[in-house]
């Protein structure tokens, strides 16, 4: 006779292969989105949950699911960097232990040593939960490395089901295999997505070099340099402004798949007027949204979100900004490691074309 399996071995059977299908996953952003959804399906003790990533020291949240909170508190929660020991993610963090808190009283009353400029978010955590909660933190660890910090949340007898049971100390061991697990996944995928980029990022650089070394012209230049680069961004269009110092302008010098209107508003630009003016006076490459008052409500009106100015740099000068346009990804995509290389590359190519031809 074969013995039935118990619900904790059933549970621990069902969380081992969700974390091999996690690990099957190659792309870091669609697994670290699938993680903690992966995990509440399989468990009747977890309804929601958050994932930290330590960055140099400071976690970041990554991903959340479950909680029932409003726009304004999301966007407050993910611009969060907690310290080492500041709230129970914190303490985890310090501990390198997994925690278990339950209580009556709220989030607020799991989440110690808050520093001010986190205040608001944990207190609207606070008041847009339940007050009966049960909150686990688990390290993820790779090796004797903590990259960061999965936090687990029962959201308490309010939320019940069928399936529903209470998060208890006996489930933590099961849950810790989880988040190792989970770690090795995310770290792998963050390694396959590095030597992706660096593979790109060579290729691309040899197509742009091969683009300079064949130009006939200027023209020819700036148009082979901008269909490299949009080629290699999703979703993206663009325009390459040139710099002419002695007008204190930007002029349009080639752009792909603008909205209609767009050239003609680039065409010709003071830098103190120009949404990228910051980049010209400071070398310095942005990334932002799209903002009405820079001038870019064309964009925004055709439904594009977002914009990434880089300076097309010949040594300390600025010979012109590779604009791009497009969606929230853009900001994903347009990878600054990938680009200012190339940036760099093209900013000397114009500046010698310009030096010949004078």
């Amino acid at each position: 006779n074969v013995r039935p399996l118990s619900s904790t071995s059933l549970h621990l059977l069902r969380l081992l292969k969700r974390s091999a299908h996690l690990v099957s996953i190659l792309d870091p952003h669609e697994m670290i989105a699938a993680l903690i959804p992966s995990l509440v399906t399989v468990m009747p003790s977890v309804q929601a949950g958050m994932l930290w990533l330590d960055q140099q020291r400071r976690l970041n949240l990554r991903a959340l699911f479950g909680l029932p909170l409003t726009p304004a508190a999301l966007q407050n929660l993910y611009a969060c960097q907690l310290r080492p020991g500041e709230g129970l993610a914190g303490r985890t963090l310090l501990t390198a232990e997994p925690q278990l808190v339950e209580t009556n009283d709220g989030y607020r009353t799991t989440a110690t040593l808050i520093t001010p400029v986190n205040e608001i978010a944990f207190q609207q955590l606070h008041d847009q939960l339940p007050t009966q909660l049960t909150v686990a933190t688990l390290p993820l660890r790779v090796g004797s490395e903590i990259i960061g910090v999965l936090e687990l949340i029962n959201l308490g007898s309010r939320q019940i089901n069928s399936a529903w049971r209470p998060l208890v100390q006996h489930d933590l061991l099961m849950l810790q295999t989880f988040a190792d697990l989970a770690a090795q996944a995310i770290t792998n995928a963050q390694l396959h997505l590095a030597a992706q980029r660096s593979a790109t990022r060579l290729k691309a650089f040899d197509a742009v070099v091969t683009a300079i070394s064949t130009a006939t012209d200027l023209n020819d230049l700036v148009q082979s340099v901008l269909s490299v680069v949009i080629d290699l961004i999703p979703g993206a269009s663009g325009a390459l402004l040139l710099l002419e110092p002695l007008y204190d302008q930007l002029t349009l010098a080639a752009h792909r798949d603008l909205p209609l209107g767009a050239p003609e508003l680039l065409a010709t630009l003071p830098v103190s007027r120009s949404p990228c003016a910051e980049v010209v006076h400071y070398g310095q490459p942005i990334q932002r949204p799209l903002l009405e008052e820079r001038g870019e409500g064309l964009f925004i009106a055709t439904g594009l979100t977002h914009a990434t100015y880089m300076p097309l740099l010949a040594g300390g000068t600025v010979a012109g900004v590779l604009a791009l346009y497009g969606k929230s990804e853009l900001t994903v995509h347009a990878d600054r490691d990938l680009l200012m290389p190339i940036c760099n590359q093209v900013g000397f190519a114009i500046a010698n074309v310009r030096l010949y031809a004078d």
